[in-house]
């Protein structure tokens, strides 16, 4: 209980600092339970554990997409402990429903940006954004002809994601 006191508080602190509701303060509510009910679901690999799991975890990659690169490990995690029981039929209906659990939420932002953009963006393309934000590139990259590259046109990619691209290739 005194946890969950202090984790509010620090959620306000953090508004208060902000002055707004952003999704890092709603990631920093969600964390704290996503990593408690992996830990609860490798101890104890049941369906309804690992499906809430897979769902707060879903849940998280709305707040913010990074915390999808949990995926694999914890998959990898609770398909060993649910193999354990030495059933390798368990352990693949643990990893269904761990997946399933996830997307089902994730794919709410899909529809989201399928309806609002007319095309199925998984989550978010702010990432490359905030690459060129953050490390902007040196003279050294090559950004021109992205236009003209056959790659890019077939998969109809946006001039900021080809260069994010390019910047990541070269």
């Amino acid at each position: 209980l005194e946890f969950r006191r202090v984790l509010f508080r620090s959620a306000l602190e953090l508004n208060a600092v902000s002055g707004l509701l952003l999704s890092e303060n709603l990631l920093f509510l969600v964390l704290p339970g996503m990593l408690w009910l992996f830990v609860r679901a490798y101890q104890s690999p049941t369906l309804p554990r690992v499906a809430l799991a897979g769902a707060v975890l879903g849940m998280a990659g709305l707040t913010r997409s990074t915390p999808l690169l949990v995926l694999p490990f914890a998959l990898g995690a609770l398909i060993i402990a649910a193999r354990r029981s030495g059933h390798w039929r368990r352990a693949a209906t643990v990893a269904v429903v761990f997946v399933v659990a996830c997307s089902a939420l994730v794919s709410l932002a899909t529809i989201r940006n399928l309806i609002v953009s007319g095309k199925p963006t998984l989550i978010t393309t702010s990432a490359g954004a905030n690459l060129i934000e953050a490390h902007k590139p040196t003279p050294v990259v090559d950004l021109k002809g992205v236009e003209q590259n056959p790659i890019y046109n077939s998969l109809r990619l946006d001039r900021q994601t080809r260069e994010v691209v390019e910047f990541i290739r070269q």
